[in-house]
């Protein structure tokens, strides 16, 4: 009889084993589940450029690269709109962008998009002829005002030929 219970508590405990590395493979799978509170800025910085690679790679391999690759909503899983500037800034960084500078308030011209901030990885890859950037705008609530947080984000793998 000891031996019986013994086994059927050894199997409960194999299956729950089992059952807790599953659950936590799967959690693991998927790292947007974790993002909102469990990663640092550096992080997310770290995973925004593994899944930019790997989208690159996946548009590569099917033949579906195109001159301009909009990859916006794989930047948002990152950087989601409401982010602080600075923060998103922080993410960039990590992922390997070269950021460009803040215009002022009143840029010259006054137009929409004067005020966004231009992130490039460039040179991401180069296969004779062409050359391949990654390029992030990221847009203030209000232009010139970047104390609030980001309102959209434009992002794009582009291939340029001489």
């Amino acid at each position: 009889m000891f031996l019986k219970k013994s086994t059927h508590h050894m199997h409960r405990a194999i299956y729950l084993f089992f059952a807790a590395v599953i659950s936590l493979h799967a959690y693991a799978g998927d790292p947007i589940l974790k993002l909102e509170a469990d990663y640092t800025l550096e992080q997310r910085g770290k995973l925004l450029r593994t899944e930019i690679d790997k989208t690159y790679q996946e548009l590569d391999r099917t033949h579906s690269l195109r001159r301009e690759n909009d990859i916006s909503s794989v930047v948002l899983r990152y950087i989601p709109i409401g982010m602080s500037f600075d923060d998103a800034e922080t993410v960039l960084h990590y992922a390997g962008f070269t950021l460009g500078p803040r215009p002022n308030a009143n840029p010259t011209g006054n137009l929409p998009g004067k005020s966004a901030v231009r992130a490039v990885i460039g040179h991401y890859t180069q296969k004779f002829p062409s050359k391949t950037d990654v390029s992030v705008l990221i847009f203030p609530e209000e232009p010139g005002n970047y104390k609030k947080g980001i309102s959209k984000i434009n992002a794009s793998i582009i291939i340029t030929y001489p």
